[in-house]
């Protein structure tokens, strides 16, 4: 599946799903306990973003590492949950009838002294579980995700699978990882790691990150992905962009930028995914 993988990317713009912890999530619930508690409702959302259009679905494991799961007193069935949300996608994968690729999910973090083995345990469990590719994304600190890339890499060692790694950063409104890095330090620090692509993905929405996605785009060969959020929530945590509204302010960045994935973040539902995946029909249909 990784030749495969590669050949897909090549071969035109794959479409990646939305949000996962904003469509499944309620206050106060730890959303990747979900493929434990709740599979129903992980396995539903993944089939509804593959019938939406979506080439590339993730696994709801955003934060299923020991660290980050500490926080709800789950660290202990980190493994089990990386386990379960490979599996309830690649099921989803099955029961379509589509081709369609599972990307195992690993939030970034800043860096701990514990973050390079909590990254090795959570990247060998989806690896075993047969994701098909890794997205490591919402890289806010560099020196997070040196430590968790560390970690990948020893997992890759061990398991004897290479999977491709895709690298995705959010930036403030100055283009800086929240850590004040630039992306010319966050391309070079991470360059050992080989990840097939780089993206921006959470943010401020479209037209604050465009400008970052076209200078991503001069500073690496690699594939280029963006995954922006349904703008921004107000007081009451409603994402107001619709699809219509994120296609329509998308379409610049299709027509003149290198963008090889495009998907949604935060906000973003099957409805999103639906209208980017028709547009990207008709701009291949019209080339």
């Amino acid at each position: 599946m990784t030749d495969d993988f590669e050949r897909c990317l090549g071969g035109g713009i794959m479409i990646l799903d939305g949000a996962m912890g904003t469509l499944l999530s309620n206050n106060g619930t730890c959303c990747d306990n979900l493929c434990l508690s709740d599979p129903d409702a992980v396995y539903r959302a993944h089939l509804a973003y593959i019938e939406a259009g979506a080439d590339i679905i993730t696994t709801d494991t955003f934060n299923a590492n020991t660290q980050a799961l500490a926080r709800y007193g789950f660290s202990k069935h980190a493994d089990d949950i990386c386990s379960a949300g490979v599996r309830l996608a690649r099921m989803a994968v099955a029961d379509s009838g589509r081709q369609c690729f599972v990307a195992g999910c690993l939030g970034a973090c800043t860096a701990s002294p514990a973050t390079t083995e909590a990254y090795r345990r959570q990247a060998d469990a989806l690896i075993t579980a047969g994701a098909d590719t890794l997205l490591l994304e919402t890289i806010f600190d560099l020196d997070g995700a040196i430590a968790a890339i560390k970690g990948i890499l020893t997992a890759f060692e061990n398991t004897g699978l290479r999977l491709p790694l895709m690298l995705s950063a959010t930036l403030t409104r100055e283009g800086c990882l929240p850590s004040g890095h630039t992306l010319e330090q966050f391309i070079e620090a991470t360059r050992h790691s080989g990840a097939i692509s780089y993206g921006l993905n959470c943010g401020f929405g479209v037209e604050s990150s465009a400008p970052w996605i076209k200078r991503l785009g001069e500073l690496t060969h690699a594939y280029i992905s963006f995954h922006p959020n349904a703008g921004l929530p107000d007081a009451t945590g409603r994402y107001a962009c619709t699809p219509e509204r994120l296609t329509e302010a998308m379409r610049p960045l299709l027509r003149d930028c290198r963008l090889n994935i495009i998907g949604g973040c935060c906000g973003t539902t099957p409805g999103h995914i639906r209208v980017l995946a028709n547009e990207i029909r008709h701009l291949t249909i019209n080339a």
